[in-house]
This record gives structure tokens, sequence and C-alpha cells, in this order.
């Protein structure tokens, strides 16, 4: 059963159950307070931070990866990398990365995230990439000038 594999999971967090009807929803809360939600019915949605994802329980795999991803973002193997441009996000995503997050780096990642730097307002207005890990302490913030990104997209 679903429920009872997530809850063996989160057995070391002391989880939060909120259960509404069909609906099952964990919540672990940080050190900061702030709550990784994993809310269970038809699929599994996973939230922290501004990101979230949706697995829809069609085979033991798709259950299977949810129960990875959050076992990543609670080890802090993965960090949520929030995108923003003249104040406004623009998106979120999950990332696997051990090294140091540089400029080069999340370049790269905004890149490979909106498929080509051109199309958004970013190469006029600069970039603030915001990191977010389970560990806040962990957490980083990373401006990106305009300029910057003109000679990272000259190379597009």
């Amino acid at each position: 059963m679903v429920q009872d594999q997530i809850q063996n999971m989160l057995k070391d967090y002391q989880p939060i159950l909120h259960i509404k009807e069909d609906e099952y929803l964990y919540e672990i809360k940080n050190l900061n307070h702030n709550s990784l939600l994993i809310e269970v019915n038809d699929e599994i949605t996973i939230s922290y931070d501004l990101w979230h994802c949706h697995y829809p329980l069609e085979d033991s795999e798709d259950l299977n990866q949810a129960i990875e991803k959050v076992k990543r973002i609670l080890t802090n193997q993965d960090c949520i990398v929030n995108i923003y441009c003249n104040n406004q996000l623009l998106g979120s995503g999950s990332e696997s990365y051990s090294g140091e997050y540089t400029k080069e780096k999340v370049l790269e990642f905004i890149h490979t995230f909106f498929s080509s730097i051109k199309k958004t307002p970013i190469q006029k207005f600069g970039v603030t990439v915001k990191i977010c890990y389970w560990d806040e302490s962990l957490n980083n913030e990373i401006k990106i000038s305009q300029e910057d990104i003109c000679k990272f997209t000259a190379q597009e």
C-alpha cells in the first residue's frame, strides 16, 4: 500500500498526516519550519519551497521515483532552484548537483530549463537564482547580470 511505504520512509521525520476523504497529505517540517508536502490520492504530488512535481502512480516505478525524490530532498542531494527576473518568478525546478553553484552552472541550468535563454526576459534584466535545500544553511542566491547573460547567449 502506498501510504505504508511513505510512512515507513518518513518514520524518522515525525510527519504530520492530514486526511480528507481519499486524500492523504504528509507534512514534514525542517528546522526553520518550512514544509515538504507529499499528497497522495490517484497520484503523488511532492511540494517543497516553490517547486512541485506529480507522479501518476500508474505502476510501482512511479512510486519508487517519488520516494527516491523525497529521500534526495531530505538528505540534501537534491535542491530546488527558483529563477527570478525583475523580482518575478520565472520558474522552479529540482536539481541533483553536488558541486558548487557557480554562475556558469546556473546559466547551464537556466538554459536547460528554458531551452533557450533568448526566449526569456532575463537577457534584458538579468536573473536572480535562489537555491534551496532542506538544510537551509546550504541555501545560496546567485545574481547574474544582463552582461553575463549576453555573453553566455552569444555562445548559443
